[in-house]
């Protein structure tokens, strides 16, 4: 299946998207949360691709958005907001956001599956919970905004993780780190 995918292609920053990277997300977790994201008025396109960088949050990173240098930097020097949330704050994406134009493309990785995968905070199963909250909480209120504001929205992933011995992790490769969800609500 993942040697059938095309290769992940950048997002076309300079359509100026609002970008929701949700750091670390396997397939089997998106496939798991498909319906929330389906239920939205707007549908969104839907595309699988395969990562083929190494699946590690700076190169894969890197990798979606066309950039050669350490993503923050890089999209910084493109004038490309970049804001790095654990997804566990008390204020919402869309009230950080107050501010940000919308004239360029923006970028907000939430980073908190990825992280909390990686202390070995969570079982598989609870993984899909918590992302299932994050969109609960985030999805209509940043697609409202998109409305607004006349832009794209993009929600994807870096890399996956593969189930090790009593954690998640990511690093060494295989289908559930480098297959690719992506979904876009066009303006």
């Amino acid at each position: 299946w993942l040697a059938g995918l095309d290769p992940v292609k950048p997002i076309r920053l300079e359509e100026r998207p609002l970008v929701l990277l949700i750091d670390g997300v396997p397939p089997d977790i998106w496939l798991s949360v498909l319906s929330r994201i389906m239920t939205t008025e707007a549908h969104p396109f839907i595309s699988w691709s395969h990562l083929t960088t190494a699946p590690e949050t700076v190169a894969a990173t890197s990798w979606l958005f066309g950039v050669e240098a350490e993503p923050a930097d890089a999209l910084s020097a493109l004038g490309v907001p970049y804001i790095t949330l654990s997804g566990s704050e008390e204020r919402s994406v869309t009230a950080q956001l107050e501010g940000i134009k919308s004239d360029t493309a923006a970028v907000v990785r939430l980073s908190v599956l990825d992280r909390d995968a990686h202390r070995g905070a969570y079982k598989l199963s609870e993984i899909v919970s918590v992302l299932d909250v994050i969109l609960d909480r985030e999805l209509l209120p940043l697609l409202d905004l998109c409305r607004r504001q006349n832009r794209s929205l993009v929600l994807t992933t870096d890399h996956g993780m593969s189930l090790r011995p009593g954690r998640m992790d990511h690093g060494k490769g295989g289908v559930y780190e480098r297959a690719i969800f992506r979904a876009v609500w066009n303006s």
